[in-house]
């Protein structure tokens, strides 16, 4: 783990294309390799891709997690994309599972504080709220609740996730 955060800098390794459609077959090695390589404008699609593998695949979160989260600590840039499609999306498992990471790799906002409290909002008045993967817990859950996890407002995970 720690040697794939200075991966991000190898031009060889920059070079490398990763079909995100093949995630379920990557071993940890590539998928830290894949995090820590990726440019910053395609890491929000690629997670938005591997959200979905993850729901049947625990070895794909597992070795997702780590290298994403060390990934936001570094990457202001990544950050900022990462933020951009939360902002835009409609995917349930994106607004469940991007604010999540974001506040558990120490980049919330006021900005991002903001939008989960307007989207919080929008999910009461709603009908039937949605749900979506949350790629922390790893599990399908309302995404009311991983919103309010996310701004410090329910009980949230412990740091054992990355451990």
């Amino acid at each position: 783990m720690a040697l794939s955060l200075g991966w991000c800098g190898n031009h060889l390794l920059q070079e490398l294309e990763f079909d995100t459609a093949q995630s379920r077959t990557m071993d940890a090695s590539e998928l830290y390799t894949k995090y820590a390589c990726l440019p910053s404008s395609r890491l929000a699609a690629t997670l938005e891709t591997d959200l979905i593998s993850a729901q049947h695949n625990a070895f794909l979160v597992n070795n997702v997690i780590r290298p994403l989260v060390a990934r936001l600590q570094s990457d202001p840039e990544a950050v900022r994309y990462l933020s951009d499609t939360l902002f835009s999306t409609i995917n349930p498992s994106v607004k469940a599972s991007f604010p999540k990471i974001l506040a558990f790799s120490g980049s919330f906002t006021a900005e991002r504080d903001k939008w989960c409290r307007d989207e919080l909002q929008r999910q009461r008045s709603l009908q039937s709220p949605e749900v979506g993967y949350d790629l922390l817990a790893k599990v399908t859950r309302a995404v009311s609740l991983c919103l309010l996890e996310s701004l410090g407002e329910a009980s949230p995970l412990d740091q054992s996730i990355v451990d």
